[in-house]
């Protein structure tokens, strides 16, 4: 009787050191408080907030060819906003693209043939969609430099909105910083004019057809904004 009494006892006082550990980790847990400190992570610097810059000047071309010679159409008015950010941490720079939004007025678009331009302001419906907008969704960093000369390379993902219809496209943007708080952002794309609903243009009856496949080439100059007084609203 009197070892089993012992081993109770051994039972009870185990118990008892469960519950006592136990309560512990439930107070540690509800006051937020780790129960064993951790380590601070290697190159944790935090990247600092995103600045915004605003753009309406730059150059877009879209490009083609048809059965007869090629064709393209400019704009030197892309507007829209981005906001870009930039901290320096151990191993190299840091940088994050958090928004963009690009406008471009159709009547924007010219080209020394006034046929052309007339063909695609019927074909990009102008008066029912008078821009061309692309949104970002996602950016992500491929490449960076550091110096005065630094580039950034963002692999984006964004919706770009043509006579009415959106999709999401792939692109690869080149990001950079310049003097005087500028941004310049360039980039090249390939597109097809069915896949935002757009028949490629014929004439002569069908004698001259032009091809699906256009080639958008752009490049955006932005400046940053001021940062706005405390009780002074525009």
């Amino acid at each position: 009787m009197r070892t089993v009494g012992l081993i109770a006892r051994h039972r009870l006082a185990g118990l008892k050191t469960v519950l006592l550990v136990s309560v512990m980790a439930a107070c540690a847990a509800a006051t937020g408080a780790p129960l064993t400190p951790k380590a601070p992570r290697p190159n944790a610097a935090p990247i600092l907030p995103a600045a915004k810059y605003t753009g309406s000047t730059g150059r877009l071309t879209a490009s083609g060819s048809t059965t007869l010679h090629d064709w393209s159409l400019k704009s030197t008015h892309i507007n829209g906003t981005v906001s870009f950010g930039v901290a320096a941490k151990s191993g190299g720079p840091a940088a994050r693209l958090t928004a963009l939004l690009l406008k471009i007025p159709v009547l924007s678009l010219k080209s020394s043939d006034t046929g052309m331009e007339h063909t695609a302001y019927r074909r990009l419906r102008r008066r029912q969609h008078p821009f061309i907008t692309y949104r970002l969704v996602h950016a992500r960093l491929t490449q960076s430099s550091t110096g005065p000369n630094a580039v950034y390379v963002f692999a984006v993902a964004g919706n770009l909105t043509v006579a009415g219809k959106k999709r999401l496209l792939a692109l690869r943007l080149t990001v950079v910083p310049g003097p005087g708080k500028k941004l310049s952002i360039s980039t090249s794309v390939k597109l097809k004019m069915t896949h935002f609903g757009i028949s490629p243009p014929t004439a002569f009856l069908g004698l001259i057809r032009s091809a699906n496949t256009v080639t958008i080439r752009a490049m955006w100059n932005l400046s940053r904004r001021k940062a706005p007084v405390h009780g002074l609203h525009k």
